[in-house]
């Protein structure tokens, strides 16, 4: 009987088989979960960014005398506001999209360990059949 590399002698298929599975679905987990780390990183980056941004450019004490200047800060301020909700919005997708998709992950895995219990069955099945003399 030929092994594949990493089967013990004695192991049968389908314990390497799930061993294979859940080493892939915690490949995955890790995976989703580092991705959506990297994704918060980014909104934290491109937040402090825009508060950079935000910051005026007076010295402190020194009052700003143009309403042209004031409202354009004002405008800039919303704008950063919104920015801020729409990249708060999008790290609450995606979070609730790997959520999901790792859900799906979990559920495929699962019925591939099935169909790979039921092969095994069935073919031991087989083998027994065949190793019986007929009657």
């Amino acid at each position: 009987m030929s092994q594949t590399p990493g089967e013990r002698p004695g192991q049968p298929t389908t314990a390497h088989a799930e061993e294979l599975l859940d080493s892939l679905g915690r490949r995955i987990g890790l995976f989703t979960a580092q991705t959506g780390q990297r994704i918060q990183n980014v909104a934290a980056s491109l937040g402090d960014r825009a508060n950079r941004v935000e910051q005026p450019n007076t010295v402190p004490g020194e009052k700003v005398h143009s309403p042209t200047r004031a409202r354009a800060e004002e405008q800039e301020k919303l704008a950063m506001e919104r920015a801020e909700v729409l990249v708060d919005r999008v790290g609450q997708r995606l979070g609730h999209f790997f959520a999901a998709t790792g859900l799906h992950i979990q559920r495929t895995v699962a019925r591939i360990r099935e169909e790979v219990e039921d092969i095994e069955a069935e073919a031991q099945h087989i083998r027994k059949n065949r190793a019986r003399p007929p009657q």
